[in-house]
């Protein structure tokens, strides 16, 4: 299976310099004026010298040591032709594949993840810098608990399971091509309860890489003209943004869930939880938005709090709620954070809840959005997916 992601990874590589094979191929002038022609390309990897957050007296030998882990990304920088680009501070973009090994391969295994990522500058030099990423993505290759066979490992109950990291780095230019990254991150991978149990593991600690910029095109318009060499590091563009204007959104999210329970571990039913919410968000910059709203929830495995399972009044298995967060716009790509505090059958799950969602829009008024919708506290309750409508901008 690694074998397979390291392949995606060159075939993301071949495509783009295909692609500037046939840019050439479709009839080729040297730009005489344009100091950011090709693509910013960059490949890197990674080393982490990695901690586990314990959370498993039954793992407790394997989490004293520490983990191995390594990533491999291919990403592309910004340079601001684009008005989102600069908003952000000319941000990277890409993919990655990610390798760990967590102690004994027959307890935890030995998982790898594929995941995108997104990240920008905190504060940029003229050589050195300091940055964010974010990463999301889907893990396999765990050892999944099992009552039998694995009965030690009590923290994850499936064999593929949702990937979250964040970074924070400084990152030096060692020379036109190379640089050099350290810094601290932190690793999260779960499954958001569709399988028991899911008590999570989390990984921590320093890091190290090295990144090796290009520009595809520079192979080939060398071939053209031998003393034309498109740069490796992009010029960024400055211009005046048009100037903002704040908007008022009114706009639902409908979403479905399965969830299982720690009641029944490991072959427990799963049951179908959903979601209603209905939002009103003002836009106050180019890239955020905050705003509060109304959930409504209905999560069918409060069922198994009751003798009877099968005649649960309607009302008992629903939660209102109201929340605020906050939403932030990577162009049609959206980052929701939400606190939330239940009005309505509070016993069950507790006080307040949060939400972790991304959205991507496919039209100005429609999209897709999924994500982590928490118990009282950070627990996992159920992951939601679903749909989101704008009904109102004004």
């Amino acid at each position: 299976m690694k074998i397979k992601c390291f392949t995606v990874l060159f075939l993301i590589l071949f495509s783009v310099s295909l692609s500037a094979q046939e840019t050439l191929q479709s009839g080729f002038q040297i730009p005489s004026d344009n100091k950011n022609y090709g693509s910013f390309a960059f490949v890197e990897g990674v080393y982490h010298y990695s901690h586990y957050l314990e959370n498993s007296d039954k793992l407790a030998n394997i989490m004293k040591n520490r983990a191995n882990t390594f990533e491999f990304k291919v990403g592309l920088q910004t340079n601001g032709e684009k008005a989102w680009e600069q908003y952000w501070g000319y941000p990277s973009y890409g993919i990655g594949f990610y390798s760990a090994s967590f102690g004994p391969a027959d307890t935890l295994g030995e998982p790898s993840a594929l995941y995108v990522f997104y990240g920008g500058p905190i504060k940029r030099g003229n050589k050195l810098g300091f940055f964010y990423e974010m990463g999301v993505g889907v893990s396999y290759d765990f050892v999944k608990f099992d009552p039998i066979t694995n009965p030690e490992q009590d923290i994850i109950g499936s064999t593929v399971n949702v990937y979250l990291a964040v970074k924070f780095y400084m990152q030096y230019q060692l020379s036109k091509r190379l640089d050099a990254s350290l810094g601290l991150d932190l690793a999260h991978f779960s499954n958001g309860n569709t399988r028991t149990p899911n008590m999570g593991l989390n990984i921590y600690g320093p890091n190290i890489g090295l990144r090796y910029n290009f520009n595809p095109m520079r192979n080939y318009t060398r071939k053209i003209d031998p003393n034309y060499r498109p740069p490796l590091r992009p010029e960024f563009i400055k211009h005046d943004h048009p100037a903002f204007e704040k908007s008022n959104f009114l706009h639902i999210f409908l979403a479905g869930a399965g969830k299982t329970t720690k009641k029944q571990i490991y072959d427990g039913p799963t049951y179908f939880a959903g979601t209603v919410a209905l939002d009103y968000t003002r836009q106050y910059s180019h890239i955020a938005r905050w705003g509060t709203g109304f959930d409504f929830f209905y999560d069918s495995s409060l069922r198994e709090d009751y003798e009877d399972t099968r005649n649960v009044p309607f009302k008992d298995l629903m939660h209102l709620g109201v929340h605020v967060g906050n939403e932030l716009l990577i162009t049609r790509i959206h980052f929701i954070t939400q606190f939330g505090y239940y009005l309505y059958n509070r016993a069950y799950k507790g006080s307040w809840y949060m939400r972790f969602n991304l959205r991507v829009l496919i039209t100005d008024s429609f999209g897709i959005q999924g994500g982590l919708k928490t118990l009282n506290g950070g627990a996992a309750d159920f992951i939601e997916w679903g749909i989101y409508y704008r009904l109102m901008k004004k």
